[in-house]
């Protein structure tokens, strides 16, 4: 089964978007697990 080309292009720009929000949701965690320790 083949997915239509545009249906393909944007799974790719929401599965990128969503990379992004994961990435930036660590990068916050790890910032308040490191000023609990600073604490």
């Amino acid at each position: 089964m083949r997915l239509p080309l545009p249906l393909l292009t944007e799974i790719k720009r929401v599965s990128a978007r969503m990379d992004i929000a994961y990435q930036a949701l660590i990068k916050l965690w790890l910032a308040e697990k490191a000023r609990e320790k600073n604490l």
